[in-house]
Order: structure tokens, then sequence, then C-alpha cells
């Protein structure tokens, strides 16, 4: 038993408009990929720049620490 197929007949007008309708979206995705071309250094950077901060910060905290431990203990 098979199933009979139902097929659509596309119009050009509907063609046309599929068409432009794909356009559009195309048009859509290449402005989206240029700007995430764009932003991609600048966040790279703020990036690095945040990971060294928070190294550092921590680095220090846990040296602050060490310290305090140490005048605690008189080592």
């Amino acid at each position: 038993m098979s199933k009979a197929k139902k097929t659509k007949r596309l119009t050009s007008r509907s063609t046309a408009t599929e068409l432009e309708e794909l356009r559009s979206i195309s048009a859509q995705l290449n402005r989206i990929e240029s700007r995430i071309d764009a932003i991609h250094p600048a966040s790279v950077k703020s990036g690095t720049i945040a990971g060294a901060v928070a190294g550092g910060m921590s680095g220090g905290l846990v040296y602050a620490a060490i310290e305090i431990i140490k005048t605690i203990l008189k080592v």
C-alpha cells in the first residue's frame, strides 16, 4: 500500500517572492558575519586583559593570605 504523493506547483510569482526572501536572509547573514569579524579582535583583547587582571588579583590574594598566616604563626 503506497501513499499517493501530493505535489504543489509553484507559480513564478511565489518562486520570485521566495527567492527574494532568501536573498534578504542571505544579506542579513552577511551583515552579521561582518559584524562578528569586526568584534572578534576586540573581544579577544578584552578577554586577555580580564584574564590577566583576574590572575594577578587571585595571586595577590593568595600571597597576602600566606603572609598573614606566616605573621600569625611567626614563622
